[in-house]
């Protein structure tokens, strides 16, 4: 898919991206490649993998977190395969973190639960910050063969951390 996700919806290859553009380039094309516009049963099949496609597609740039990874898999950076550097720091301190969380769960302290969670979500913000400044330093025309290779495993490092932050946000009890 690549940066055929970008060109599906007519957006440049970019961090930022206006959401309400995407938003709109996405009904419309999937008005246009909708199942039900075609009576042959080949071409309804082709519609529905299109439709699977574009579906695919706007999943990916509506989350900055793929995006990010999207980005750089385009220019070339590492994947989250094959670099998961950390801060030597960060894994303690979740370590600590999960500890309290967990706690504040088995006691039901819904107020330590919610401060546990404005914090993941503020280093969470932090993190998508740097990703956007990495990102923003990046002349995303033409060939990307003179991009710096350190940015490129800052922004991975980031979105590492990331991670971190966004999954303990999805475990936490729904409600807090």
């Amino acid at each position: 898919m690549n940066q055929h996700a970008f060109e599906l919806f007519g957006l440049s290859l970019g961090f930022a991206i206006d959401l309400a553009e995407l938003q709109k380039n996405y009904i419309a094309k999937s008005a246009e490649f909708h199942p039900d516009r075609f009576l042959d049963p080949l071409d309804q099949a082709e519609a529905a993998e299109k439709i699977s496609e574009i579906n695919d597609a706007n999943r990916r740039l509506r989350d900055p977190e793929s995006r990010a990874n999207l980005l750089l898999e385009i220019l070339g950076g590492p994947s989250k395969e094959a670099d998961k550097s950390l801060p030597s720091e960060l894994l303690m301190e979740m370590m600590e973190v999960r500890e309290e969380q967990e706690e504040a769960e088995s006691k039901g302290d819904a107020e330590k639960l919610t401060k546990l969670k404005r914090w993941a979500e503020e280093r969470r913000d932090g993190e998508l910050d740097k990703v956007s400044e990495l990102f923003g330093g990046i002349d995303m025309r033409g060939d990307f063969g003179g991009i710096d290779a350190g940015v490129l495993k800052r922004i991975r490092g980031a979105l590492n951390c990331l991670r971190y932050y966004v999954r303990m946000l999805e475990q936490l009890p729904e409600g807090v």
